[in-house]
């Protein structure tokens, strides 16, 4: 099968919709299908094996598109929704995030949006996506790279509490776990934090530790990815993922659980279906939630329960997805 990948977002950049695409392209390449990429994201014209066009003309986007068997958008785009509807290539649109401008508003794009996509096969990347989208949908949850994301081959102690994974943007919440640790301080509980990513809202996030008195609790390691973030996530107990929007899922509570993280999120959106049995949730920015909940965790009341948690991250190993994405593109192409 020949399948055209397009993705706004791509390797070098780092997130959800960047990891995805590159695991699939990668895995699909492996099983023996050709695969080609088109992405707005500078950087090489070939990743893990792939080829990539880099900000393609209209002609380059024409012949990929008049190439493929199956064209694929892994987060719908406008710039590119022509080719599959003029070319009548079948089309697969994996909603990544919610169909609304940041602050929820709906403008003309998202609109336009809601209307072409019509023209192709939607697919939600869970349940949460699914009921926010119109007409039919299938369901096929993100996924973690299970070759990188798992227990530790030996049996390594855990000397660290708490870790968080993000960007550091308001979004992220990071601010709602910094104040959630300073009122654990206030109670005599002094767990250790380490925080990994980097962003614009780094410096507000560090001030507010230091006037808190957390200097000696928090570390900051700069982004991770990779085997350098699943060691990292090895040497912890609890992974918190505080969002204050509402998450459309949340690979990196799938990560954190397969690294053996017992994962407490948010609960709004689709992150407490990535979270699964891996741990449980609180109201979006709810500090005090969070703080009683990290209470619980910290005090070993959460029990793992291994099976459960196993059968879970099965379902979203990036084998088992790019199975279930080819599964679905069979069904469009006859």
């Amino acid at each position: 099968m020949k399948i055209l990948l397009c993705s706004y977002l791509y390797s070098p950049s780092i997130g959800g919709i960047e990891s995805m695409s590159v695991a699939l392209a990668r895995v699909w390449s492996e099983m023996g299908h050709l695969v080609r990429v088109i992405t707005t994201t500078p950087g090489a014209n070939l990743v893990q094996g792939v080829p990539v066009l880099r900000n393609p003309s209209v002609r380059e986007i024409w012949r990929a598109t008049r190439w493929c068997d199956v064209c694929f958008h892994n987060n719908i785009s406008l710039r590119w929704t022509w080719a599959p509807i003029l070319a009548l290539r079948p089309w697969v649109i994996a909603h990544q995030t919610w169909l609304t401008k940041a602050d929820g508003r709906v403008g003309w794009q998202e609109r336009l949006k809601r209307i072409v996509m019509r023209a192709g096969r939607s697919v939600a990347i869970s349940h949460a996506v699914a009921a926010h989208l119109s007409g039919s949908v299938t369901i096929i949850p993100n996924a973690y790279d299970e070759t990188v994301f798992r227990l530790p081959s030996e049996d390594q102690p855990r000397l660290k509490d708490l870790v968080f994974v993000g960007r550091f943007v308001s979004d992220k919440g990071g601010d709602v776990l910094i104040a959630a640790v300073a009122s654990l301080g206030r109670q005599g509980i002094r767990p250790k934090l380490t925080m990994i990513g980097e962003g614009p809202d780094e410096d507000q996030w560090r001030k507010q530790s230091e006037d808190a008195g957390l200097e000696a609790q928090l570390r900051w390691t700069g982004a991770l990815s990779g085997i350098a973030l699943a060691d990292e996530l090895h040497r912890h107990d609890i992974m918190v993922v505080p969002s204050r929007w509402a998450e459309p899922f949340g690979i990196v509570a799938l990560e954190g659980a397969a690294c053996g993280c017992v994962v407490v999120g948010s609960s709004a959106g689709g992150l407490s279906e990535a979270i699964g049995p891996s741990g449980e949730t609180f109201p979006n920015g709810d500090t005090g939630a969070l703080t009683k909940l990290l209470v619980r965790m910290l005090r070993g009341e959460f029990v793992r329960r291994q099976a459960r948690i196993d059968a879970h991250l099965r379902d979203h190993q990036i084998g088992a997805v790019a199975k279930r994405y080819l599964d679905l593109f069979r069904e469009v192409l006859k």
